[in-house]
């Protein structure tokens, strides 16, 4: 859209255009691959642990968090301990593709703080677009 209006590029903005890409193209393959080793059930719940990773990794970042956010994370693990837990079955029922559909969340997360940090140096417009 934007190469139809000609607007020019700075080395910055593609740079952060390529590792949002990079980003977003790891987590749709880690949460699609996910989804042939596990239910749609858990993969849709740990799907939205992505939640409780974003202000983790703003955290990382040097942002401050509300208590409240750490209860929510304790709430929301607890959530996922009892929805994927298989009793007798090693490791509690958890398999590969839990796990990737995990990554898959904690790279969402990342691409939500990804893209507000680089939105603010970058157009967003040209970030989204181009």
């Amino acid at each position: 859209m934007l190469a139809l209006l000609k607007v020019p590029l700075r080395r910055r903005e593609v740079l952060d255009g390529l590792w949002l890409g990079l980003v977003l193209v790891t987590l749709f393959w880690l949460q699609t691959d996910g989804l042939r080793f596990t239910t749609t059930s858990k993969s849709g719940f740990i799907t939205g642990l992505y939640v409780i990773f974003t202000p983790m990794v703003a955290l990382l970042i040097g942002d401050r968090l509300r208590p409240s956010h750490g209860l929510g994370a304790l709430v929301a693990l607890t959530g996922l301990i009892l929805l994927v837990r298989e009793p007798g079955a090693a490791w509690g029922g958890w398999n590969r593709g839990d796990s990737e559909t995990l990554l898959a969340a904690v790279g969402c997360g990342f691409h939500i703080v990804m893209t507000s940090h680089f939105s603010r140096r970058s157009s967003g417009w040209v970030l989204a677009f181009r």
